[in-house]
């Protein structure tokens, strides 16, 4: 199809992309419809997302949906950034597979159907676990209680479902993220962390472990305390096995006290951004340079060294790789490696006069 993704906004009307896909633009969303029959290891959502990185005017939520709850079309959701949601629409009768709320193209014939929705946001709260501020109540409370991972998924997902209902999380969608809690996913995982006292069920919380980053989907509480003591029992064994953050998205009325732990809101194009750098398993030298920034900028020196010397493993003409590995050792209060490094990346791109600069700043320290 020749019309640009921008193009087929402007239109405002429903417009088939390919065989799989519909998209249609309303006032307060982008919708993408799959047809049922579609198989769902041909569906490709990337470039949709990339069109959608490029829309700096579009400031609402984006919505992937299908009546499907296919396990491989949510792990694809899933590998690009989507958070799988569940909801009631309402589908035209003639036309089973387009719909949405409880507005439809003739407005006639409409019914209720259970619809899985994969979610981009237009902004999320992301907690980096260098930065958790714990609350003094809470840490005088831990000794009470004991974090148990991974060993009550089933039930902590039936909890989040009794306590909160099944506004997103109805049964199609819990079966759906139980049997992808029993697969060997290559990109992610799912996980739970249940808070016991006394061997009784205080508080839960269940997510997907996708690289560095945990993705907080549920959770609950049930006495004064338990809530935030299980949050920061949870960040201290994230952060024990190599997550870096984690996006707490939500209620927005919840925001108050994600903001509290030291979560900083991040718009969509930063998120899908930062997803793409350390969700996904570095395979070049330039995925290893992006990630070790990352690590960079949050003073994760030591992954950050091993992310640059891989992307100069792969790359030894990477200049940049040299100057960031420089900026490592310059933290680390290594000078001579530090004006080692950036020396040669000068050597390679000598009409930067950034690593000139900062090449005769750190010389001055000498």
């Amino acid at each position: 199809m020749n019309n640009t993704f921008e193009e087929i906004l402007i239109k405002r009307h429903l417009v088939k992309l390919t065989d799989c896909m519909y998209w249609n633009n309303r006032e307060d969303s982008i919708i993408v419809y799959t047809k049922l029959k579609e198989n769902p290891e041909n569906i490709n959502p990337k470039p949709l997302v990339d069109s959608l990185l490029k829309m700096d005017y579009y400031k609402n939520d984006f919505f992937f949906t299908s009546t499907s709850f296919d396990t491989t079309l949510v792990k694809t959701l899933i590998d690009n950034g989507f958070i799988i949601l569940s909801s009631k629409s309402y589908i035209n009768k003639y036309n089973k597979y387009l719909a949405w709320s409880a507005f439809n193209l003739n407005k006639k014939f409409i019914y209720s159907k259970i619809m899985m929705f994969g979610v981009i946001y237009n902004k999320y709260p992301i907690l980096f676990l260098n930065n958790v501020n714990e609350s003094k109540a809470a840490l005088k409370m831990l000794h009470k209680y004991e974090l148990k991972v991974n060993i009550d998924f089933e039930k902590i997902v039936d909890k989040c479902n009794d306590i909160h209902g099944d506004a997103w999380l109805n049964n199609k969608l819990k079966n759906c993220f139980k049997k992808l809690y029993k697969e060997n996913n290559p990109n992610f995982k799912f996980i739970s962390f249940a808070l016991y006292r006394d061997n009784e069920l205080k508080a839960g919380d269940f997510g997907i472990i996708h690289g560095k980053m945990y993705i907080s989907y549920c959770g609950f509480y049930e006495e004064s305390g338990s809530g935030m003591v299980q949050m920061i029992k949870m960040f201290r064994y994230l952060k024990n096995t190599g997550i870096i953050c984690c996006n707490l998205f939500g209620n927005d009325s919840e925001s108050k006290y994600k903001h509290k732990l030291g979560a900083v809101d991040i718009n969509r194009n930063d998120y899908i951004e930062l997803f793409r750098k350390i969700c996904i398993e570095p395979k070049g030298a330039l995925d290893f340079h992006n990630r070790g920034i990352v690590y960079l900028e949050n003073e994760y020196y030591e992954n950050a060294i091993h992310d640059f010397n891989e992307a100069i493993k792969l790359d030894s003409s990477c200049a940049p790789s040299y100057f960031s590995r420089g900026a490592v050792h310059f933290f680390f209060k290594n000078l001579e490696q530090c004006i080692k490094d950036i020396e040669k990346s000068i050597e390679l791109d000598p009409e930067n006069e950034q690593y000139k600069y900062w090449l005769g700043k750190i010389k001055e320290k000498l």
